[in-house]
């Protein structure tokens, strides 16, 4: 009897202790730089959370220095496979662009036209390097990714060996600077200024991005579990959208 009860002790512990590391993530990096990734997942909502996360919907103010007045962005993007579409309006104009794997698209009004093969490269290069993709492939625990930690509040995430972006933490371990680099090795940073939670999603409310002297203002932002099509009643097929 005496040993039954052991037993039952020792399988509750098992279970605690399970269920009290549920934001413990199992990733190729030091254990240092790997407690700073687990710290800073936590921070902005969790590993499981952000594991169920397949789609996002953000509608974005977007002020550039060299653009004048400011103008609308909407984003609706497939975080589990290379598919997106961003719409830009202003002054009672839009346009559309699209990427849907290796074919890429850009309608306005009733024209469409493909877009050249070099530029959806550039797209999909960005889709790799997006900051809410890069944190959801940390979440997963991909056997591709590595953490490895620079300097006291900074890391940074290789896939595949590959260089792919780089967190700054402040103190709440939020990221403050979110950073990436092109094919030339060119660094793009972007400077969290403010967060928001929705869902239970932290998320950048206010951006800036260093390289262009553009802000963004995050307008709304909505997750999902479910594919963008089915989440938010969208078509990634041009011609339905021309229709």
């Amino acid at each position: 009897m005496n040993r039954f009860f052991s037993f039952i002790i020792l399988l509750s512990f098992f279970v605690f202790q399970s269920c009290g590391n549920s934001d413990r993530l199992e990733i190729k990096g030091t254990p240092e730089a790997v407690n700073m990734t687990e710290s800073m997942l936590k921070a902005l909502g969790g590993k499981k959370a952000w594991q169920k996360l397949n789609s996002v919907y953000i509608r974005t103010i977007v002020r550039v220095a060299s653009e004048g007045e400011p103008y609308f962005s909407e984003e609706w993007t497939n975080l589990n496979e290379p598919k997106f579409m961003n719409k830009r309006s202003e002054d009672n104009t839009s346009s559309i662009n699209i990427i849907d794997g290796n074919d890429g698209w850009h309608i306005q009004g009733a024209r469409m036209e493909m877009i050249p093969p070099q530029r959806v490269t550039a797209y999909l290069r960005w889709y790799d390097q997006y900051f809410l993709r890069v944190v959801k492939q940390i979440a997963l625990e991909d056997e591709k990714v590595e953490v490895r930690k620079t300097v006291e509040n900074q890391l940074e995430v290789f896939i595949n060996d590959k260089f792919a972006a780089g967190f700054e933490l402040n103190s709440d371990n939020l990221p403050e600077k979110y950073y990436t680099r092109n094919s030339g090795g060119k660094q793009t940073t972007l400077h969290f200024k403010e967060y928001s939670e929705y869902k239970g999603y932290k998320f950048p409310l206010e951006i800036q991005v260093e390289a262009i002297f553009a802000s963004y203002h995050t307008d709304y932002f909505d997750p999902s579990h479910l594919e963008a099509e089915k989440a938010f009643n969208v078509s990634f097929d041009p011609n339905k959208i021309i229709q």
